[in-house]
């Protein structure tokens, strides 16, 4: 039975595997694919369709099964360069902060700005952002984040008076910008028993 649903239903779109793969094995876009699902089946750490650039390169440290979410933990990207890690149409940009963050690379955050010497809440400059590398040094913690160029120019711009810091978000939560530039065709999905077809 074919039904129309007339409520959208925001997903994330994750990879999964294509087929069986062994440890070793170097991934390409033709071994992944796309698939919806809804937030109670997201575990972190599970790569979206913004980290597509991440695999070209990318080994397997263990052996996969045909319909596996692909997670962080699973690919090696000790080979593949920054650029390549980059999504279509962001930049990479170093953000430092002064405090210890407990971060991974695929992780998603928010960038946020507090004015200096002004009492005010924490403003949100940039939602979901993609943590490409991290690292920590005596100083703090160094993060390389995939933004676009007029993200780049709004966090520069305010870093110039005040305190940028960051929030992580769950893997689930979709930032409006990821919503935004999700392809209509995605914008509606299937639930369970029936069939919902895409606008």
């Amino acid at each position: 039975i074919m039904m129309r649903s007339d409520k959208a239903i925001e997903v994330p779109r994750l990879l999964a595997l294509k087929r069986d793969l062994s440890e070793g094995t170097t991934l390409s876009l033709l071994d992944v694919v796309v698939r919806l699902k809804g937030s109670h089946d997201v575990s972190d750490g599970v790569l979206t369709d913004q980290d597509l650039g991440s695999l070209r390169g990318a080994t397997l440290k263990m052996g996969v099964s045909k319909g596996e979410w692909l997670t962080w933990e699973k690919i090696d990207t000790a080979n593949v360069s920054l650029s390549g890690k980059i999504p279509s149409g962001k930049r990479a940009y170093l953000v430092t902060l002064p405090t210890l963050l407990r971060a991974r690379r695929g992780d998603r955050a928010d960038i946020l700005f507090t004015p200096r010497d002004v009492k005010e809440s924490p403003l949100v400059l940039v939602e979901g952002a993609s943590i490409l590398e991290i690292g920590r040094t005596s100083e703090g913690t160094e993060i390389v984040m995939a933004l676009s160029q007029a993200e780049i120019e709004t966090v520069e711009k305010a870093r110039q008076t005040g305190k940028l810091n960051l929030a992580l978000r769950n893997p689930s939560d979709e930032s409006k910008s990821m919503r935004k530039a999700r392809p209509k065709k995605y914008r509606k999905a299937i639930r369970p028993g029936v069939e919902v077809w895409a606008e």
